[in-house]
């Protein structure tokens, strides 16, 4: 948070500016930060449940009230913070001296910058040629190899159909459902960049690039109701 900041130790202990800063950056109040969990939070409720407890218990027995925790994946929980510095940076202290963190970072702000990006690959301009002959790539199967891919992301989850993995818990024969909505097969090298003996969980991408990349190729968004918009 301090090289975010570009606040060193000594200008956050003598410098009132610090907490002008901080303040600015969030007209909200709060800000939200994204911490990477120790274990696997699955998709059962009540085992959810029982970890965001913990979690809010920890955060509460180091004197912290009004963070709200959350479930932002399968490896990964959401805070939202009060915008106050003492509070901040209690929670920073808090989080990375807990069990259940890896890691902790500022969730960052997005921008629908592929709406740009989807009409220059075509023309160069904001115009779409290709789109408007009709060729929009509906009932292609098309294979990334990149860095991962997070299928809880809202852009590749299925509500009904299972994700058809062949990694883990759960992995399909052929490794293929061509009912899923967005991910027909997902294929892991198992062990890669995870030490001896470990298996790359299904729907981790630490790197994010794979993520992303696969959003721009054929990403759409799920809403919550359990329908396509």
């Amino acid at each position: 948070l301090q090289r975010r900041r570009g606040v060193s130790s000594a200008e956050q202990d003598s410098d009132a500016g610090s907490n002008e800063r901080l303040h600015l950056e969030s007209a909200s109040g709060t800000i939200t930060f994204l911490i990477g969990t120790s274990l696997y939070i699955g998709p059962d409720p009540s085992e959810q449940a029982v970890f965001l407890k913990n979690v809010e218990a920890d955060v509460a027995a180091c004197g912290l009230s009004n963070v709200d925790v959350r479930r932002a994946s399968a490896t990964k929980i959401s805070c939202e913070v009060p915008a106050e510095t003492e509070v901040l940076w209690s929670f920073v202290q808090c989080a990375a001296d807990a069990w259940w963190s890896l890691w902790i970072a500022e969730k960052p702000h997005y921008h629908a910058l592929n709406f740009y990006a989807n009409r220059i690959a075509q023309s160069g301009t904001l115009a779409t040629p290709i789109w408007d002959v009709g060729l929009r790539g509906e009932g292609e199967v098309i294979g990334i190899a990149d860095t991962g891919l997070d299928v809880d992301g809202c852009f590749f989850t299925d509500t009904v159909e299972t994700l058809a993995s062949c990694v883990g818990d759960g992995a399909l024969p052929n490794c293929v459902n061509t009912d899923h909505r967005k991910v027909v097969s997902y294929r892991a090298v198992e062990n890669v960049g995870q030490g001896s003996g470990t298996s790359i969980v299904h729907d981790h991408d630490k790197d994010g690039h794979g993520t992303h990349v696969s959003g721009t190729v054929a990403g759409s968004f799920f809403s919550d109701l359990g329908g396509a918009t």
